[in-house]
């Protein structure tokens, strides 16, 4: 299975093709290729006794090259006069003509292959409609010249826009063409990639080809799109390739790899955080480290900051984290090896020994899982429910089924528990049968809402979710039921919290940086601090997420003496948990 990498957002188009324009007047066929790269390709696809018409050949040693290898049926063309005497001069024995390859005067079916090196590129040097006509006239004839069977064997950089036009012209216009594209061999030291794309008349014309990998569609603009999707990413993994050779402290680059199967891919099957940690690393150049399946979102493998960290300890030089696609299946760690390698070698620095190995490393055993349970869609982003099986109690019917028993006092989460006490000690402090109107912003899987449903009776929960698709999976996946004590309503949390003009106002803050963290609790100190008490929870000695609290009523000094009194035992909480919950507290100034 070979790996393609995905076009990035930040592709440099621009930059790319302004830079090659600017290198191509130097020596203008050099970034084609020579004949020598060229032959293996055109001895595949073009037999010694083709007739073959080499367009806009210019004075390029191609068709000598081609007749001295045992092609003695060639026929080179140019609408240069001057280009053209140079190459009789040259090589009398050959057959040169003067010609425009929009109008050409041979006759219909008189040739077997059509040779275009950089012709193409030369004629549509800008995207304008004057010049798209030319190159739609120049197609036409090259389809009239050509026998049954016959190709158009054209190289080209692949520039977006000509690579669009004469797609959709041998693929909707002109549509009895099977197409496959290759790359033509390139120097290491060379960012750009030219491309050896042959059309072919065929009776079937369902089926496209980009470097020996397939596609089949009985839709034209998609295989197109197709083969445009392979060629783009290719040019963005050459570009950024070119460009990650050098170490450069403190970089991060993401860079998605594809699967390269039949269909147009819409999924990476890895992504790869690229970091660069130091210019000499004392474990070596470069390591990979795998990132265990279900874990990809966790901090040190989802954010920057994290990636800096589990990078720095690596002690490497440059740190590729990878991480396995949600929809994809894997075999083995080893299968994982051996299907990265080579991308992995590609993105090693040139500072590297020529026999250095790359070593892989992970956090556990094995590739990790992920159970899948349900996947769906939304307006506003993408889900996916897992089954955790270590955390569901399941019931088992006499019948011998199996299903799932939610268990609404169980909470998952560290910072749960720390709401989860605030709201007990408010709840605690009221009076007898008196209620509470709470409001929580954002649904989730519903899991904190249901807690509060089943543990606090006096609480009537309301809880606001933007997403009705959550609010679905919630209820589909979670054990998330309503009734008169709880309620959902989809809404934006803003113009919820518009209504609420009093008591106990929490907010999970999950922040590593201790400056931002600063920041963020000396905002709400400002917009609470003189109506209201803000004191910061702490959901356990290491976590990163901080409850921060403004309370309207009690102080925090009633906190403290609560806690040092009579704390009640709560569900889901161990002994005297709740109180040294609220034991990790701090009273913001």
């Amino acid at each position: 299975l070979e790996l393609l990498p995905r076009q990035h957002a930040d592709f440099r188009r621009k930059e790319y093709w302004d830079e090659f324009f600017t290198k191509r007047q130097e020596k203008a066929f050099e970034w084609y290729g020579e004949y020598s790269a060229l032959r293996p390709a055109l001895h595949k696809y073009v037999k010694p006794s083709d007739r073959i018409l080499v367009v806009g050949c210019g004075n390029s040693d191609l068709s000598p090259d081609w007749t001295k290898d045992g092609y003695p049926h060639v026929t080179s063309m140019d609408f240069s006069e001057l280009a053209i005497d140079e190459m009789r001069h040259k090589h009398p024995s050959m057959q040169w003509d003067v010609m425009d390859m929009t109008k050409m005067t041979y006759t219909d079916a008189s040739f077997d292959c059509v040779m275009d090196k950089g012709a193409l590129d030369a004629l549509m040097a800008t995207d304008d409609a004057p010049v798209l006509a030319d190159a739609v006239k120049m197609f036409h004839e090259v389809d009239r010249v050509l026998a049954p069977r016959g190709s158009y064997v054209c190289i080209t950089m692949a520039q977006d826009f000509i690579l669009k036009h004469v797609l959709h012209a041998f693929s909707e216009v002109l549509p009895s063409y099977t197409i496959t594209i290759t790359e033509v061999p390139r120097s290491k030291t060379s960012p750009f990639v030219p491309f050896f794309i042959v059309f072919t008349k065929s009776t079937s014309s369902s089926m496209v080809q980009y470097n020996g990998k397939t596609y089949v569609h009985e839709s034209g603009a998609l295989r197109a799109q197709w083969l445009r999707h392979q060629v783009e990413a290719t040019q963005w993994f050459i570009m950024s390739q070119n460009e990650l050779k050098q170490i450069q402290v403190g970089r991060q680059r993401l860079i998605e790899l594809m699967a390269s199967t039949s269909a147009l891919n819409t999924t990476p099957r890895y992504t790869v955080r690229l970091v660069d940690v130091q210019a000499r690393g004392p474990n070596g150049t470069c390591g990979v480290f795998l990132v265990p399946q279900g874990r990809e979102h966790e901090f040190l493998f989802a954010t920057d900051e994290g990636a800096m960290e589990l990078a720095s300890g690596a002690g490497f030089s440059r740190f590729l984290i990878v991480s396995l696609g949600r929809t994809h299946t894997f075999e083995s760690l080893e299968a994982v090896q051996l299907e990265l390698n080579p991308k992995m070698l590609e993105l090693c620095p040139d500072s590297a020994a020529k026999d250095e190995k790359i070593p892989y490393m992970t956090v556990q055993e094995g590739l990790g899982e992920r159970h899948v349970i349900g996947n769906g869609t939304t307006d506003l982003t993408k889900w996916k429910a897992k089954q955790l099986k270590e955390k569901a109690k399941k019931n088992k019917k006499k019948g011998g089924t199996t299903r799932l028993r939610f268990d609404a006092t169980y909470l998952a989460f560290e910072y749960h528990k720390s709401m989860a006490a605030i709201l007990h000690y408010t709840v605690a402090l009221s009076t007898a049968n008196s209620h509470h109107k709470s409001l929580l912003i954002g649904l989730g899987g519903g899991c904190l809402a249901s807690y509060v449903q089943a543990t606090m009776p006096s609480v009537t929960l309301t809880a606001c979710e933007l997403d009705p698709s959550v609010v679905t999976l919630a209820k589909d996946f979670f054990g998330f039921q309503t009734n008169h004590h709880l309620d959902v309503v989809v809404q934006d949390g803003l113009v919820c919290l518009q209504d609420a003009d009093g008591g106990v106002f929490l907010v999970n803050v999950a922040c590593r940086s201790t400056e931002k963290n600063k920041a963020i609790v000396g905002s709400l100190r400002r917009v609470f601090g003189s109506t209201a008490h803000v004191v910061e929870l702490k959901a356990s000695e290491h976590d990163v997420n901080r409850i921060v609290c403004a309370v309207k009523g009690p102080t925090p000094i009633d906190l403290v003496q609560w806690r040092q009194t009579t704390v009640p035992s709560a569900p889901g909480f161990e002994e005297d948990e709740v109180a040294d919950l609220i034991g990790l507290m701090d009273i913001a100034e």
